[in-house]
């Protein structure tokens, strides 16, 4: 029994859907490493997943739970690793789906002040934003995001989320029609 053959096995699981037994492999790991930084996040990530599905089939309690595990486990990875841009859009991420969509934004602000102009931090930041209806905000992220050399196609959907949320259908519609070839190579961005 190694560390890294748990994470090989809960990657392997949670590649093919057996989130729970792969949340156990992560955590068997753990026990045997408590600071590995991959099984700390793959054991929130499926932790998060399971308290997702939990809550979901009306398991309101059990979701907690598992959300609850998840935050310990990213909180716990953000006290080792302060400046990794993974965990720290985990935790806003998990923050965000919980409702918590203001301290999301403070998760990432943090983020952004240890590591100024991190593409992955603002493109999440950007993204928050728009959810919260913060749409002007979210547009003052796009020049930082191209300094930070964010894809100009990336950028443009982005804009066309935001005309979307102010209600400028029309542009948004032409934009997106204009990205479509291009967007294909980002099938995770399409499904956003």
């Amino acid at each position: 029994d190694s560390p890294k053959a748990y994470i090989i096995s809960g990657s392997y699981r949670r590649r093919f859907g057996d989130v729970e037994r792969a949340l156990q492999d992560f955590e068997a790991s753990l026990k045997l490493a408590p600071d590995n930084r991959d099984a700390l996040l793959m054991a929130a990530q499926c932790a998060k997943d399971v308290g997702g599905r939990e809550f979901h089939e009306g398991r309101r309690a059990e979701g907690d739970r598992m959300f609850q595990n998840a935050r310990s486990h990213l909180n716990r990875g953000l006290e080792l690793y302060a400046n990794d841009v993974q965990f720290r859009i985990a935790i806003a991420d998990l923050e965000s789906r919980l409702g918590h969509s203001d301290q999301a934004y403070e998760d990432l602000k943090k983020g952004l002040e240890a590591m100024p102009g991190q593409s992955a931090l603002l493109w999440s930041l950007a993204t928050l934003l728009i959810e919260q209806g913060r749409y002007d905000e979210a547009a003052e992220k796009i020049e930082p995001l191209r300094s930070a050399g964010q894809p100009e196609a990336h950028l443009k959907y982005l804009e066309s989320q935001i005309l979307i949320g102010k209600g400028q259908w029309l542009q948004a519609k032409k934009q997106f029609e204009s990205l479509k070839a291009v967007l294909v190579a980002w099938p995770n961005l399409m499904r956003s």
